[in-house]
């Protein structure tokens, strides 16, 4: 009996100090070099993305990467995004040759991931801007996209019309 209460008195303050013991986060890191990586990482795909070498542009991606298109049936995994990459490549020359207005690239505490948002207007859009929001990890000390999602972004005041146009 006096070993059964000593194996519980014993258990008891394992579990106090082991369950009472901070939890360190880690250090916040610098976001400026970070984002630094980022940038080069995304101009570094814009460029290959022009040269139309999709092997080469699927590299930036995650194995498990999500696509979403501007159609709403558009949610494609990284094989049909590839196949439609290659599609819209093939039939356009300038596709993917356009301006980007807006960058704004905003990255974790500890410097993991990001979230970067672009906006430009493409021919295939215009006058509507196009809105890319991307969600970037880091992986084996390289930058890769994991999710991506492109949106036509009409002005507030042009909805009314467009609801009219589209029999709404």
């Amino acid at each position: 009996m006096k070993m059964k209460n000593t194996f519980y008195l014993v258990l008891g303050f394992v579990l106090i100090f082991t369950s009472c013991q901070t939890k360190k986060e880690p250090a916040p890191v610098d976001p400026a070099p970070v984002k630094s990586e980022v940038t080069k990482m995304l101009n570094d795909m814009n460029a290959v993305l022009k040269t139309k070498d999709i092997k080469s542009l699927m590299t930036f991606y995650t194995d498990d990467a999500v696509f979403c298109g501007t159609d709403p049936s558009e949610i494609l995994d990284k094989s049909a995004y590839e196949k439609t990459i290659n599609t819209m490549l093939t039939e356009s020359k300038s596709m993917f040759d356009f301006k980007i207005d807006i960058v704004v690239v905003q990255i974790d505490k500890r410097g993991e991931s990001a979230i970067v948002v672009r906006q430009f207007i493409p021919d295939w859009s215009s006058p509507l801007p196009v809105r890319e929001t991307l969600h970037l990890i880091k992986q084996d000390q390289k930058w890769l996209v994991n999710f991506s999602d492109f949106a036509l972004i009409p002005l507030n005041k042009d909805i009314p019309a467009i609801r009219a146009a589209a029999g709404k």
